[in-house]
């Protein structure tokens, strides 16, 4: 059969490529690129039998998204969503759903053509996402709710909602169990309904001069909904974790963007490498001792925040401005906050160290700090923190990151010691996208409670 794949543009603002990678072609993205038409909508046609087809668009080779239109969607072994396409739909073990776009305080409505309940839960990413829910309703915590007979539609239709401001899921699993005991689970999947997929705003990739890291540094911000320069500006600073880059990391998740929409804030991903003897190095968010062309910390609180409050209308006083980060970027966003507590007022982090002086031996770390170069440098917010009182923090970690227990639990004493305002907990998880997903929404509800 023959199956148009179409991607109508949002926020990315310089679309050069759109390629189409899914279980058809091997998930290689350069057998099929898309091709632009006069309407402004990238195309391309598939010759495809009969089936079921995860599949994604990788727009400039850097950015995978989810296809707004797909009729289904799937978690995928990592924890992100695939979009399927379903070729000449068989008569299968499922209703039919037809969600309403969730907006800001609306309602979510689910659909079924025949009396059944529905079991769902909200945020509740199931790991590779291959149990029956069924069988895992205990652990995940579901509501099951009787659908009802429809008034505006055939068939029956269960409503969750009105959520309330900065309260709507990221995403909701679901299920339905027909009154004849049939589950209707997606063949084991279970259905996803994401909410992180409607961006208002603007993505936009920049670079200037840096003389703290001798070059054009790149990073990449997002203009929310209904951005303009008539106002000043609250920033959040997201750092992404070690590996990664201000544009292929997990911080790059739509669930930042939606919630920057809802929240009224910009985001700024700067790249957390520099170059250290012509190779790209992680740098932690310092400034090198070793390597004059690698002080990140001068880069982002000295060069960068100035751009964003000149050329975007960012706040210009510290009440507009928090760093964020998970990881590695956990301790660069406690680090700076803490360190340049005039610049920041709110600092979040999940699963990081925070005192650098036990992680001599990590090559990175030799590389630009070099040896000898420890003594008098104070990369540890633990005893940085105490300066910053005027400042509130966020901080977790799972309870099976063994190698963070001690930093963060002599972080949170020393927050206490000192009358610090903070919040922290320790939830179940490890150091995965999905931990991290899980609290994402909350982490950035109490930077934006505490910014100005």
């Amino acid at each position: 059969m023959k199956v148009r794949f179409t991607y109508e543009p949002t926020c990315f603002t310089d679309i050069r490529t759109v390629n189409l990678a899914g279980s058809f072609n091997g998930w290689d993205h350069h057998k099929d690129p898309l091709k632009p038409n006069s309407h402004r909508l990238w195309e391309i046609e598939k010759d495809l039998e009969e089936g079921y087809y995860p599949y994604k668009y990788l727009i400039n080779g850097a950015d995978w998204i989810h296809d707004l239109k797909a009729p289904r969607f799937e978690q995928n072994e990592i924890g992100s969503l695939n979009s399927i396409a379903i070729v000449k739909e068989t008569p299968a073990r499922h209703g039919t759903f037809s969600p309403l776009k969730p907006t800001l305080n609306d309602r979510i409505t689910f659909y079924c053509d025949r009396p059944a309940e529905i079991i769902w839960c909200m945020n509740g990413w199931v790991p590779y996402a291959r149990g029956y829910l069924k069988n895992t309703i205990q652990d995940l915590q579901v509501n099951v709710f009787k659908m009802e007979k429809s008034h505006s539609a055939p068939g029956y239709e269960y409503t969750i909602g009105p959520f309330s401001k900065g309260r709507i899921p990221e995403v909701i699993i679901y299920s339905f169990l027909y009154e004849n005991g049939v589950w209707d689970d997606n063949f084991g999947r279970c259905y996803f309904l994401p909410l992180d997929l409607q961006l208002g705003g603007t993505i936009r990739t920049e670079s200037f001069h840096s003389r703290a890291l001798g070059g054009h540094p790149k990073f990449r911000l997002y203009l929310p909904k209904g951005y303009s320069r008539n106002r000043s500006w609250p920033v959040i600073y997201l750092l992404h974790g070690y590996g990664g880059s201000h544009h292929a990391d997990w911080t790059q998740a739509d669930t930042f963007k939606t919630l920057a929409d809802r929240y009224g804030v910009i985001l700024v991903w700067p790249n957390g490498n520099v170059w250290v003897y012509g190779e790209p190095v992680p740098s932690w968010y310092i400034n090198s001792p070793a390597v004059p062309t690698a002080q990140m910390e001068d880069y982002i609180t000295r060069e960068l925040v100035p751009y964003m409050e000149k050329n975007y209308g960012a706040g210009k006083d510290r009440t507009h401005r928090a760093a964020a980060g998970i990881s590695m970027g956990g301790f660069g966003a406690m680090y700076l906050a803490t360190k340049y507590h005039d610049v920041f007022c709110a600092g979040g982090s999940m699963s990081a160290i925070y005192n650098l002086s036990k992680y001599k031996k990590l090559d990175a770390l030799r590389k630009l700090v070099g040896e000898g170069n420890w003594r008098g440098k104070n990369f540890n917010s633990i005893k940085l923190c105490r300066q910053a009182k005027r400042s509130a923090f966020y901080f977790i970690f799972g309870d099976e990151e063994r190698g963070a227990l001690k930093d963060n639990f002599s972080l949170k004493l020393k927050m206490v010691e000192e009358n610090i305002p903070h919040e922290f907990h320790i939830y179940p998880g490890n150091h995965t996208n999905n931990f991290w997903r899980m609290h994402l929404q909350e982490m950035m509800q109490f930077l934006v409670d505490h910014m100005g």
